[in-house]
Formats: structure tokens, sequence, C-alpha cells
């Protein structure tokens, strides 16, 4: 595993500027958060004459308190934080589109799916089918038309190459066959349906968007291998790596271990996917080699809780729910080493933001990371918890290694993955397609 592990950066060349006007490029969002708003705001730097469609947009009159009951009613705490983000105040008067309805169905839908003895695919596909075709007569006039997968139905794909636009389609985890595949086993174990299937109409619906499009962008060569090894052309399909907050660089700056206790932390949802059962299985091993320790998760764990509370090691995890982002550097800077060893991603933006902080990341090829093994960061095989306590075990007993490690991951996020990496890297993508200037090719960061 000495090699590199993930390459960095695919494009598509472009021709020095011939002076043309700024490409005009719908972004449309799809419903839920993701990584669209900071998307929407880096292409909007890199002078792309951006319109965005997404779901509800709330009105400035609502207040956070309000938002905030109305996410703890459907599920998402901490709702105002994503809800404000859309507002998108850098865009002119009349180019950030809201589409409440098709998010307020979808939202019911969901909360009162086991009455009405609908499936989560089902509720979904019907969802994001009505967003596309909601979005169909705000297609009129760009030049591309970038739209999240799932949201190109409903007419949206089409309507949109009818009048002319070249068709980027955005896909941001592992394909869903290997989803299946990789997790059918561990929803089984735990008694929960799985999620993940091109039988599920969803998921039928979001592969049906990345077939029906000029360019499949995704966020990794881990998500681009899943898709290759699946019958897709690899020459349509281009990488760029989402980016990292610049407020999140070298925030860690002392590497020793404070009262013989490491302190290891997790960032994001804690289930099944995420490999929380291999994790606890890895921590219960490293106990018994004789290493304190305390693993405090940050969001939501209720899918891993039952395990925990049967481990051997439950007075040792700290779940603390759901945090903003602005909090959560202070638990970077404070943390040892960060642990994800998810079993698929596309690439996992907490762990990024970890190696941006420069922290020593342990995680899996699956995660997607735009890390080298045993450079920056350790990178190990997945579902194997003995490979997590002898990561884990190796970093705990190494202060340099913790150190060199940590300031090389840095240095590289800082370099090579900030938002203004991404949107630059778009913006050739936008050119290269509209102008049909050079093929696809190869072309990593240093």
């Amino acid at each position: 595993m000495e090699k590199e592990q993930v390459k960095t950066t695919e494009a598509l060349t472009i021709r020095k500027s011939d002076g043309r006007a700024k490409i005009k490029v719908t972004l449309s969002t799809g419903l839920g958060r993701l990584h669209f708003v900071q998307a929407a705001n880096a292409l909007h730097e890199a002078g792309v004459d951006l319109t965005v469609i997404q779901g509800w947009i709330p009105s400035k009159l609502l207040t956070d308190s309000v938002i905030d009951k109305l996410g703890t009613l459907i599920g998402s705490p901490g709702l105002s934080v994503g809800m404000n983000k859309r507002r998108l105040e850098f865009l002119p008067t009349g180019r950030n589109i809201g589409l409440a309805w098709p998010e307020i169905i979808l939202t019911l839908l969901l909360i009162t799916n086991r009455k009405i003895r609908i499936s989560r695919g089902s509720a979904s596909s019907i969802g994001w089918h009505l967003f596309g075709k909601a979005s169909q007569r705000h297609l009129n006039s760009p030049e591309v038309f970038h739209v999240r997968s799932g949201a190109g139905g409903g007419g949206a794909i089409q309507t949109a190459r009818k009048n002319g636009a070249k068709i980027i389609v955005d896909h941001s985890i592992a394909h869903p066959d290997f989803l299946q595949s990789t997790l059918q086993q561990e929803f089984l174990r735990a008694g929960r349906p799985i999620w993940f299937s091109t039988e599920n109409p969803f998921w039928e619906q979001v592969i049906n968007d990345c077939k029906n499009t000029d360019v499949l962008l995704v966020n990794s060569h881990f998500v681009k291998s899943t898709f290759v090894e699946r019958g897709f052309d690899p020459n349509k399909i281009v990488v760029s790596y989402l980016g990292v907050r610049k407020d999140f660089f070298g925030l860690k700056k002392q590497y020793d271990i404070k009262d013989e206790r490491i302190q290891l932390l997790f960032t994001g949802q804690f289930g099944l996917r995420k490999g929380a059962r291999y994790l606890i299985e890895g921590l219960e091993m490293l106990a018994k080699q004789g290493i304190d320790f305390r693993l405090t998760v940050l969001g939501d764990a209720s899918e891993a809780q039952q395990f925990i509370k049967k481990s051997k090691i439950s007075d040792r995890v700290q779940l603390l729910g759901f945090i903003p982002q602005d909090a959560l550097k202070s638990y970077l800077t404070a943390s040892d080493i960060y642990v994800f060893p998810s079993l698929g991603e596309g690439s996992a933006s907490s762990a990024m933001e970890a190696m941006a902080a420069g922290l020593p990341v342990v995680s899996t090829l699956e995660t997607g990371l735009p890390a080298i093994h045993g450079k920056d960061a350790l990178i190990i095989p997945a579902k194997d918890p003995t490979a997590i306590r002898d990561a884990l075990l190796k970093l705990a007993t190494d202060e340099h290694l913790r150190r060199r490690l940590g300031q090389t991951a840095a240095k590289k996020i800082s370099q090579s993955y900030r938002w203004s990496d991404y949107g630059r890297n778009v913006t050739t993508l936008y050119q290269a397609i509209t102008r049909e200037t050079d093929s696809i090719f190869l072309n990593p960061l240093k």
C-alpha cells in the first residue's frame, strides 16, 4: 500500500482564454443540502454566469429558532444552518430559484411513509421527479446544465438538451451496485432494509441520469472506478474533488498526548455504512492492548447506539450528536487521531476537513480521500477491526508519525483542495465541453 491510492484531479484541457463571454450555467442541486451551496459560491467566484435551482429557500422573515423547530419535527436538527446558506446572497436577484413544493411533498411522504405504505425509495423517486419536472421552465437559456444525479428526471435533462445545453450530471457517492454488494450483509445482520440498490426506484432514477449525460462529474477516483467496473465509459467521467474551507487549514498545532489518554474523533453520521460496528470492535481490541482512549462522535449515531451499548468500551464512547460546522474546529484542534473506516463514500468531506486541520487520519480506500498510505494518512482495508486496532496502536505510540502524517496532509489540502481549486477545475470543464476543445486527460495536482 505504499503506492498512491488515489490520484488527485481530473479535468478537461482548454486553450488559453479566447475573450468569449462568461459561460451561462444552470446548476440544479436537487433536494437536500449536500455540497452544492459551497460549489455555487466557488463557481460564482470563478467567473461563471450562474443560475441555481434548488429546493425550499426560507424567507428572511423566518427566524432560526422557527426553522430549527421545523427541523426537529422532520428529524433534521440544526436545519437553520443549512437553510440559511441556501439564500446565496452573492447571486443577482432572480438567479437563485427555490422550488419549495417538491421538497415539501417529499418530506411529507417520508414522514408518513409507514401509514400510507410507500417505501423510502418510491417517496424519494416521486419528490425528485417532481423537482426535475418543476425545473424545466427555468432551463431556456443555459449553455451548460449541471445537475445533481436524480434531479434530471421529470424531463429536465431532455428539456435542457433540446434547448441546446450540454449536460453534466454530478454524482458524489459510489455506484449503488457497489454499495449494495458491500452493505447487504451489514444491513441484514442489523435487521434493517438496505437503501442502496439499482432496483430501488430512486437509485434507478439516479443511474438513468448518469447514463443520460455528456459528462459524468464525480468527486473521487474511487467513485469513478465503481462506475467503470459497471460498464461506464471512463472517457466520459471527470473527477474533481470538492474543496475545504480555508479556516480549517492547519488548526492542529500540538501532537503530544495529554493525560496519557488518546482522543479519537469521528464526525458525520455514525452508522453501518460508515463502518461504526467495525470501529467499535477495533476499539475493544485496542483496549485489550492497554491503550487509554476516548472516542468522540459528532453526528447522528442512532443507527449505532444498539451495538455501542452492548460493547465493552461503551463508557469510552462520547456521542455528542449534531454540532454546527464552526464548532467542529475546536474538536479537530483538541483531538489526537481522526478515524473514519467507511465502507463506501464519494470523497468524505468530514475526513478531508480532518486532513486539512492537520489531524493524522485513519481511513479506508472506500472513503475516497486523495490520500497516500503512509505519507498523509493510514489507509486500511474495509471491514477489518484488527487493521483499525493496529493503525490506532501505531499512531498512539508514535508522536513523530502523528505529526508527520498530520502536517503533510494539512499541506496537501491547503495547496490543492481549496474551494477555489474546485471552482477552477469545474469552470475548465464547462469551457471544454461547450467549446469542444481538447479531450479528457489526467492532470494530477502536486
